[in-house]
């Protein structure tokens, strides 16, 4: 067969070339195999910086639109990228070359270097540039704008229209600053009255452009104004101010109602503009999320706003010493608010820290935050703002601040609580007991220190009825719970292995259970929403009967003012039930306990509250407890009221109850045929009860498991 034959054979039986399809992407784009939107140099190449590798095959590349030459009116175009649309400033509105500052922020904001560490890339090159000329990083490209999905301003939009009007902003003010800021005064009112005047002037026009058009501190501010709103709405009376009904949009909504959605349009905005340009008004519109979730019953959500809050105050640099502070001029007014924005830094990271050493001790939950001497500076103990003048030392015969308050706390006994939680994720060591004799005894020694006007026993009341100082026998009494809440979780751990720490734990709770009873008088049914009067009386409620149950033969001397105590705590905490979910649930559970606790003792359940109490125990009643073998309750065979000798309670892990509460949805449930003790204010129990088991994803071996095999 002839070759011209074989081809035409061979031909034939060839499939059908396919054409070749031209390639319009530029070569990078094609390789990646992603959307190009045909510009030279592309969006996707300038994002990733890759301009130099951006070009076409080709003669292609003379017909190519500029990047500098977009024919939208406004010199913008809007290009779909995975991450949705975005808006690219052309060159021709920014500088050929881009300058140094905008280099850091492509570095901070694209990449995430933190711009407060020297020893980062961001760093290096800051030094770099001290040594040399300066040559741009990022190769002459365009400056991409802070880029935003496609709808976020209009989202926006819809979340800013939900802020009420300025009338019924003022009146909600009112009540945070006088009701609510007192507790963390981490908001300067000046300042945020300044803030608020900001927001009230940014037109319509300028919304319309989004968010990125306004500075950062303003564009993040209405989240901020949510979260105070929220605080206040937990603040109004039962009965609602009639001037704030308007904002009730639907029949039986109540005011805490409202103040959730506030308080999540808030949060919703910061998460929406993400952690790119975060300021101090983002780390303050955090803690007051944190502050109304935990108010709310929501604790493991409040951990975790906590957390956030943490993060964004770190990237901004308040846990050192770095504090940048920009300022366009130099004249008294800027220096002044410069001083003052430096002190609130500091304030803000101290609270931020108190609080997360708390939420770790009370959850037991891992520690986030730190306070090195050496690298953080203690804020001052000034007087109250003024405008104009900068910070001033208070002295002993000035008027006290609520931060005076919260920094007496914290150099009392707040910083001894990593040590607290130190030992106690150790396992609570015996070897480790000598630091809890040093750390009690520090407290004890500080207490002494402590100004007049905020003794524990006895204080100077001098200052009580000072104008702007209403808020100073409340803070004094939560100094107190806070004080002896530390005394309380320093010993905590050694409550089942050593008897000294089971009494000074004993002790600590009592006194905290004082002060909350005076809180508590002082206090108005519009304060009952909030945590403060029910996660310090639960703690100490739950220690003191866990005590009495397990070890019925101790601290006898002061077994008559347990009982009133929890008796009381008791009631209040039933009281404040009918308005806080917190507190019902709390209720059911320490009305178990001491449900648990009177039949330990044997003691007759007695309606009369001034009744007084037996101090003598009956014969040992054995209780039998049905666990395998192999559990840890298995080396012993009963338990009697009298002290355990064959019993291993240090098995136990420490008492957690507010943890227990939330994370192991820890209540109780009535059983039946037995009278229980009245209250004066009840939940709804049945009154043939004959005691109560207690529920939750708590462990096997734990205290709550050893509650429910008790026998009554």
């Amino acid at each position: 067969m002839s070759s011209a034959s074989e081809e035409a054979q061979t031909g034939a039986h060839r499939l059908p070339r396919k054409r070749k399809r031209a390639i319009i992407s530029c070569t990078e784009c094609h390789r990646r195999k992603q959307k190009c939107d045909l510009l030279y140099p592309c969006c996707s190449c300038i994002k990733r910086g890759k301009q130099p590798l951006c070009y076409y095959e080709g003669d292609e590349l003379e017909d190519l639109p500029r990047r500098n030459s977009s024919p939208h009116p406004d010199n913008t175009r809007e290009t779909n990228t995975l991450s949705g649309m975005i808006h690219l400033n052309p060159l021709s509105e920014v500088q050929s070359e881009p300058s140094r500052e905008q280099d850091h922020t492509l570095l901070i904001s694209n990449l995430g270097y933190s711009a407060t560490n020297s020893h980062n890339t961001l760093g290096i090159f800051r030094k770099i540039e001290t040594c040399d000329s300066y040559s741009p990083i990022s190769l002459g490209a365009a400056e991409i704008s802070r880029n935003i999905q496609s709808g976020l301003n209009q989202k926006y939009k819809d979340l800013v229209r939900q802020l009420p009007s300025r009338n019924y902003i003022d009146i909600l003010l009112q009540t945070f600053f006088y009701d609510v800021n007192w507790q963390y005064d981490v908001i300067d009112e000046i300042t945020f009255q300044e803030q608020l005047e900001a927001w009230g002037n940014v037109s319509y026009s300028a919304l319309r452009r989004g968010p990125y058009d306004l500075s950062a501190d303003t564009r993040v501010f209405p989240a901020l104004l949510f979260e105070v709103l929220a605080q206040a709405l937990l603040y109004q009376p039962p009965a609602g101010d009639e001037r704030l009904e308007p904002l009730k949009y639907a029949a039986e909504m109540t005011f805490h109602d409202l103040g959730i959605e506030f308080s999540e349009a808030g949060a919703t905005i910061l998460a929406m503009l993400g952690k790119r340009d975060v300021t101090m008004v983002t780390v303050q519109a955090g803690l007051l999320r944190a502050s109304f979730l935990k108010s709310s019953g929501h604790v493991v959500e409040a951990w975790h706003a906590l957390g956030s809050a943490v993060r964004d105050a770190q990237e901004i640099g308040l846990h050192t010493r770095k504090i940048s502070l920009e300022q366009s001029s130099h004249s008294p007014e800027t220096e002044v608010r410069a001083l003052w924005d430096k002190e609130m830094r500091s304030r803000m990271w101290l609270v931020l820290h108190m609080w997360d050493l708390h939420m770790a001790v009370v959850l037991g939950r891992p520690i986030a935050t730190d306070l090195r001497r050496d690298t953080f500076a203690l804020p001052g103990d000034a007087l109250e703002r003024r405008k104009g003048i900068g910070p001033t030392r208070r002295t002993e015969n000035d008027p006290p601040t609520p931060f005076a308050v919260i920094l007496a706390g914290y150099h009392v006994a707040y910083q001894y609580l990593s040590k607290v939680h130190k030992m106690e994720t150790d396992g609570a060591r015996i070897e480790d007991y000598s630091t809890v004799h040093d750390v009690h005894a520090a407290i004890l020694e500080n207490v002494h220190l402590l100004p007049s006007w905020c003794h524990l026993e006895d204080p100077d009341l001098k200052f009580d009825k000072t104008p702007g100082c209403h808020w100073l026998p409340a803070a004094r009494e939560g100094l107190s719970s806070l004080i002896y809440f530390v005394l309380l979780a320093l010993h905590r751990p050694y409550i089942f292995s050593v008897a000294k720490s089971r009494t000074q734990a004993l002790k600590a709770a009592l006194m905290i259970l004082r002060s909350q009873a005076r809180l508590f008088q002082q206090s108005e049914p519009r304060h009952y929403m909030v945590f403060n009067l029910v996660y310090a009386s639960f703690d100490a409620i739950v220690l003191i009967a866990a005590i009495y149950i397990l070890y019925p033969s101790e601290n006898g001397e002061y077994l008559e003012d347990s009982l009133r105590s929890i008796e009381w705590g008791t009631d209040r905490l039933g009281t404040m039930g009918k308005y806080n979910k917190m507190a019902k649930s709390a209720h059911g559970v320490v009305l178990a306990l001491y449900n648990r606790l009177t039949h330990r003792l044997a003691s007759p359940l007695a309606t009369d509250q001034s009744a007084s109490r037996r101090l003598s125990f009956p014969a040992p009643t054995p209780i039998t407890i049905p666990f395998p073998r192999n559990d840890i309750f298995a080396n012993s065979a009963d338990i009697s009221n009298s002290v355990p000798l064959d019993f291993n309670f240090t098995t136990f892990a420490p008492l957690h109850p507010i943890h227990d509460l939330f994370y192991q949805n820890l209540s109780s449930v009535p059983t039946i045929n037995a009278s229980g003790l009245a209250f004066q204010n009840e939940v709804a129990t049945d009154s043939t009860a004959d005691g109560w088991h207690f529920e939750g994803t708590y462990p096997d071996g734990s205290f709550w498991s050893l509650m429910n095999y008790f026998n009554h």
